[in-house]
């Protein structure tokens, strides 16, 4: 009986003298990457609905700006890019600036990873979607009236990417946005494919509907849960 765990110990010992140093590296690095297909797969708590409305609002605000500020965007190319590059930061710092900090101030690797993955699947997008507009606004600013729909377009394939996190119904708010990519396109060039409503049709809709999502999916019954989204007590609850 005794001599059991010394066989056991001494059979792991051989085993592990078999393997090449190489081996045990890929098969760590295999594990590694079957648990990031995991996690990647698992629902993501970061993302807030009361934030994501706030890019919605900020839509709505800079198409009523947009109306009374420069009505006619072809005509005045840098005050419409001007508007809505600002917009776009402004959104982009709303919406992510809690994820980072919950994310890297976590003490759960597991929610870090989480986080880093929620970020990885949209930033090909956000990166995309800046690289055209540069090239537009410094190449031919004649073809302004393209970025609407390019922006629109893009940024569903973001929602799409990162709708695998997402409760599902939130890949059809990815959808939405690329439907409505096609109405500049449809107006061709012109002020018509710049006009306020369009900003206000896609991103304001298409992220109010996205913040509603998160609410009825994620936060309504998880604000009645003593558990924070890592699955640990609150500190009000202890």
């Amino acid at each position: 009986m005794g001599s059991t765990p010394r066989r056991s110990i001494g059979g792991v010992n051989e085993i592990m003298a078999r393997v090449s140093p190489g081996e045990l590296q890929d098969a760590v690095a295999h594990l590694a990457e079957i648990q990031r297909r995991m996690v990647a797969t698992e629902t993501f708590r970061g993302y807030r609905a009361a934030t994501i409305a706030a890019t919605a609002v900020l839509a709505v605000a800079g198409a009523i700006v947009q109306a009374v500020w420069c009505p006619d965007p072809m005509a005045q190319p840098l005050r419409y890019l001007g508007l809505w590059v600002s917009i776009a930061v402004a959104s982009l710092v709303t919406s992510t600036a809690q994820v980072l900090w919950q994310g890297w101030t976590s003490a759960s690797s597991h929610r870090q990873q989480q986080t880093r993955i929620a970020l990885e699947q949209f930033l090909p997008c956000t990166l995309l979607g800046g690289g055209v507009t540069w090239a537009v606004t410094d190449g031919d600013p004649s073809a302004m009236w393209l970025l609407p729909g390019l922006w629109s377009g893009l940024f569903g394939l973001g929602v799409l990417a990162s709708s695998r996190q997402l409760p599902r119904p939130v890949a059809w708010v990815g959808l939405y946005y690329l439907v409505m990519a096609a109405g500049p396109f449809a107006a061709g060039p012109g002020r018509w494919a710049c006009a306020p409503w369009w900003m206000v049709l896609s991103f304001g809709v298409g992220q109010a509907a996205v913040a509603a999502i998160l609410y009825a999916y994620l936060e309504r019954d998880a604000a009645e849960s003593p558990f924070d989204d890592a699955g640990e007590v609150t500190d009000g609850e202890i």
